[in-house]
């Protein structure tokens, strides 16, 4: 299936901050590493070093949204204009993300109808179905990317260091 980067990135964020939130033991050393690529990225001036600085504040709004309200906005809003200035997607997509796994978790309980299971599958569903996408439906390699792909990883595919 094929799939604009943009909406693959906005899952990845989105779930990789949840995975790095849900961590307390690795979560200290996941935020130093995006507080390094933030800094390292802000150094260089490609467009897809760019959005990489953009994914990253998305990335760090989304661990930091429970701990530090002004600091989520402050990455958000960074993001936000990064994406204005490419005039790229990103922002929107992962923001319909959000948007989305927040009102159907808001929602969850109040239904006699259960509208989601908190599990992580149906995470997955309405995270995919929030960009038009169906979940089952992406290839083996998108589901790896946004599931396996770690901090390290991206770091070195970037040209980042640690």
């Amino acid at each position: 299936m094929d799939i604009e980067t943009e909406k693959l990135l906005a899952l990845k964020a989105f779930f990789l901050a949840h995975k790095i939130y849900d961590n307390s033991v690795s979560k200290p050393t996941a935020m130093n590493m995006i507080d390094l690529a933030i800094a390292q990225l802000k150094q260089r001036a490609t467009a897809k070093d760019k959005l990489n600085l953009a994914f990253y504040h998305l990335v760090r709004s989304e661990v930091a949204r429970d701990l530090d309200q002004n600091a989520a906005v402050i990455d958000r809003k960074a993001a936000q204009l990064i994406c204005n200035e490419l005039d790229n997607p990103l922002y929107d997509y992962y923001m319909k993300i959000e948007s989305a796994v927040v009102i159907k978790k808001s929602l969850h309980g109040i239904s006699t109808l259960n509208i989601v299971d908190e599990g992580e599958i149906p995470h997955r569903d309405i995270a995919a179905n929030a960009l038009d996408l169906v979940w089952r439906k992406l290839s083996y390699e998108q589901i790896d990317f946004i599931d396996h792909t770690t901090l390290a990883q991206l770091f070195d595919e970037q040209g980042l260091t640690y």
